[in-house]
């Protein structure tokens, strides 16, 4: 089906690109002005006037070139839209009946009929223009009537001055045609042979989804036993945690209770008597074997999801009918998951249940381990508390000892006293507490009077100085910086000023190039940032014509050098320059782009000179001159200058050759004409 799906795709896309190649080859001046005119013209002359069957070519050869005219009804409106012609022929709707002075003679008028509209212009064109069965009739009539035409049914028309014939066809837009309906057959037979395998496909995903639903039920079910299961283990690994911590409590309580009866062998004997520790209790073996078991189901449920999601991929490649077998097998499997999953919910269960009986008995155990442990905390505290109090007061009296050896030392050999004199003289309140106050304010006071500084005068003066120095520089960088911000404000405003006229002239003449380049096509410079001028950029927007895209990475190499030359050439028309040179621009073009292409340059030589280096032979026909560099026998480069002339026949002619050294000046060339 993806092959169908594929040829379907690569067939419908040769068939655009065969009917863009159809218009191409079909349109013409006329079509191209009628597309952009249609609401002001009536249609094109060939399309209002119509031959009986068999005499299709007469009437092209009696129409000629008026055939591809743009019918008008008024003759202003014709007038107003003859500059915006660009080679099309604009033709009046009105006249009358015409007068026929050859008796005897058929019209071409007798075999056509016109639209009410263009009747009166019809008459016009093809007045004294008759029948002839052949050619060498048409040839004899004409002889005796000088003055009228004779035309044949084979579209050979015989007339005053000019004999003009029609053309059998295109053959390319033939071969077109006949590859478009091949491609039309093959896109209806892909088509044909694609719809029942899409409907197939579609009841096949009906299915797949029908099944899908069913196996994310079922795993839903297997997640919620899983999810479960793990809150089961979960709690065991919890209770595991909790015997760990017990037997590192009941390990440091030996330890301890080692520490003090070492401690109370030393001390006076006390006789405490101690309650008994509670016996440890015995692990849930029952509990443990249930969620082993759990821990297997769950294992086996989940190898079989894993192959049930690998059949449900499997199911999506196979037929309807193997798709039912399938299901049938898928069915059978899920009632035994069902079973199986069932007997796992009454095994967990039982080992929920067996868990919560093997948590009671745990946090009776626990409870009368707390017991026991806040009673030996609370002796041990107030051992420590008595051993405490006993150490800082021997502390305490070990520092007063020392303290008054230290003062009676200092009142012996700092001040020559008597400790007990000394005593003997402090008053009441003379308490140590008033002394050290006392000689405390004293160091303070002495400590913020300092060393005398006798410098400080002049490294003040030296600072003052320093500091108003630093005040000039300050105030001179804040005006130097306000007078550059100034600047910058300028320079960006008259920045922002020469920027947008520039894109605004560039924009417009950007449009009305790539309407030229490009007829029946849109094009147009945006601003990616219109708001900030400064920090904007310009994106291009092209729409050639009969196409949706207007992003330029869309487009085809030769739309893609004509977009840039259109962008480029705006440039050069908003702000002219007196000279231009070129390097190959134009071999990407086809020869409808090029002749376009070449149009636009005229335009531009008309007031600057133009030099382009180029290997086509359309653009070396339009210039004025040519040069072109030759290597002779003996290896060095010339240079050839050829100046081409119109004659009066419109033909081009050499009109002067030079041969100059390639290092030697050259003449100054004329601009491309």
């Amino acid at each position: 089906m993806g092959e169908l799906q594929e040829a379907l795709r690569a067939h419908e896309h040769r068939r655009e690109v065969l009917l863009a190649r159809l218009r191409d080859l079909e349109e013409t001046p006329g079509s191209r002005f009628l597309e952009e005119h249609r609401g002001r013209a009536i249609g094109l002359l060939g399309e209002l006037v119509h031959a009986e069957e068999g005499w299709e070519r007469a009437l092209a050869a009696g129409l000629g070139s008026l055939a591809d005219a743009v019918v008008y009804t008024s003759g202003d409106d014709a007038v107003a839209d003859a500059l915006e012609g660009d080679g099309a022929i604009l033709a009046i709707a009105g006249g009358g009946p015409a007068s026929f002075v050859l008796e005897g003679e058929r019209t071409l008028l007798s075999i056509v009929a016109a639209d009410p509209a263009a009747r009166g212009l019809v008459c016009t064109v093809l007045k004294d223009i008759y029948l002839a069965s052949s050619v060498e009739e048409a040839a004899e009539k004409h002889r005796r009537h000088p003055k009228a035409a004779f035309v044949t049914r084979e579209g050979v028309s015989v007339g005053p001055a000019t004999i003009r014939t029609t053309r059998k066809g295109d053959s390319r837009a033939a071969e077109i045609r006949r590859e478009l309906a091949v491609v039309e057959h093959d896109v209806a037979q892909t088509a044909a042979a694609l719809r029942p395998k899409l409907e197939r496909v579609e009841r096949i995903q009906v299915e797949l989804s029908e099944l899908d639903a069913r196996i994310d039920e079922a795993d839903a079910r297997i997640t919620a036993a899983a999810e479960r299961l793990g809150r089961v283990e979960q709690s065991l690994v919890f209770l595991a945690k909790e015997e760990e911590i017990l037997a590192e409590r009941l390990t440091g309580m030996d330890d301890a209770a080692s520490a003090w009866r070492g401690r109370l062998a030393e001390a006076e004997p006390v006789t405490h008597e101690l309650p008994e520790l509670p016996r440890l209790a015995e692990p849930p073996i029952q509990a443990r074997v249930a969620v082993e078991t759990l821990r297997r189901d769950r294992a086996s449920l989940e190898s079989r999801s894993s192959s049930v999601r690998a059949e449900r991929e499997a199911l999506a490649a196979q037929d309807p009918a193997a798709l039912q077998v399938a299901v049938d097998e898928a069915e059978s499997v899920r009632a035994a998951i069902e079973e199986r999953l069932r007997a796992a919910e009454d095994a967990f269960d039982a080992a929920s249940a067996a868990r919560d009986a093997a948590a009671a008995t745990e946090r009776s155990a626990t409870e009368d381990e707390a017991d026991a442990n806040r009673g030996w905390r609370e002796a041990s505290t107030e051992l420590d508390r008595l051993r405490e109090e006993y150490e800082d007061e021997d502390r305490f009296r070990g520092d007063l000892e020392r303290r008054i050896r230290d003062a009676e030392r200092l009142l012996r050999e700092g001040h020559q006293r008597d400790p007990a004199e000394a005593m003997a003289g402090l008053a009441e309140d003379d308490t140590a507490a008033s002394l050290e106050k006392r000689a405390e304010l004293v160091q303070r006071r002495l400590g913020l009077l300092g060393r005398v500084n006798l410098l400080a005068t002049g490294e003040f003066e030296a600072l003052q100085e320093r500091h108003d120095f630093l005040v000039r520089e300050l105030e001179d960088v804040k005006k130097a910086r306000r007078d550059l911000l100034e600047v910058i404000r300028r320079v960006e405003e008259e920045i922002t000023v020469t920027f947008e006229s520039a894109y605004r002239d560039v924009a417009a003449e950007f449009e009305r190039l790539f309407k030229d380049l490009f007829p029946g096509g849109e094009g147009r410079l945006v601003a990616t940032e219109p708001g900030d001028l400064l920090n904007t950029g310009i994106e291009i927007e092209a729409r050639p014509g009969r196409k949706r895209v207007k992003r330029i990475s869309l487009l085809s190499g030769g739309e893609l050098a004509l977009t840039a030359m259109a962008f480029l050439f705006s440039i050069f028309r908003s702000r002219p320059s007196p000279f231009y040179l070129m390097d190959e621009v134009e071999p990407a073009l086809d020869d409808v782009n090029l002749h376009r292409f070449l149009k636009l340059l005229e335009g531009f030589a008309a007031d600057s000179q133009v030099l382009i280096v180029t290997h086509q032979k359309r653009t070396m026909e339009v210039a004025a001159m040519m040069y072109g560099v030759s290597m002779g026998k003996d290896g060095t480069s010339r240079v050839l200058a050829q100046r081409l002339d119109d004659t009066a026949s419109g033909r081009r002619e050499l009109v002067s050759v030079e041969t100059v050294p390639a290092a030697s000046s050259v003449p100054e060339p004329d601009p491309v004409r």
